[in-house]
Formats: structure tokens, sequence, C-alpha cells
């Protein structure tokens, strides 16, 4: 596994894009001859979150909460966009219970 490469060819990244289905840095390392540590890297640097909340022209709030939150007008700017804070994504900012 201690090969002396210094980069993936495109083959390896296909291959861990395709193995990313539950699979542990430490298998998909063994089915392309890598380390662990090199595919870690690899999906770290390449990774894309999928941001979930947002449509049409909503503001993007990734609180967990944002569904049963009763919060309103958290700011005192005429700017907030609607009354309750789950529709602002400010609140992933500044809201102490943001998780």
């Amino acid at each position: 596994m201690n090969n002396n490469f210094k980069h993936l060819t495109s083959n390896e990244r296909h291959k861990i894009h395709g193995l990313l289905n539950k699979q542990s840095f430490k298998q998909i390392a063994k089915e392309i001859n890598r380390s662990p540590s090199t595919v870690s890297r690899e999906v770290r640097a390449h990774m894309q979150l999928k941001r979930k909340g947002a449509k049409w022209s909503h503001y993007f709030n990734e609180c967990k909460f944002r569904k049963t939150c009763t919060k309103v007008y958290m700011f005192d700017n005429t700017n907030c966009p609607g009354k309750r804070c789950s529709t602002c994504g400010k609140c992933n900012y500044t809201c102490k219970d943001f998780c």
C-alpha cells in the first residue's frame, strides 16, 4: 500500500466516488491500493455538501430546528425577510439555539 505516487489518477478518483456508499475510507483504500489517509484527504478536498431547505426566493436555513422553530423577529432590522426566523438564513450565524 505504500505507493510513491503523489497524485491520484482520474480512475482512482472515479472509484472513490463510486465506493462512497457507506464504505469506510479503509475499505476504499484497500480497493484502490492507497492509504486511508489519502482517501480521506481526497474526499475532504473535493466533497460538496448538498444544502437543503431553500426554495424559490426563500433564504437558506440549515438549522435542524428550522421546521419547528417558533422564534420571531430576532433582529431589530427592517431587512428581516419574514416574521418567522426559520425562514431567514441569518439565524445560521446569530441564533444561540442554532444546531
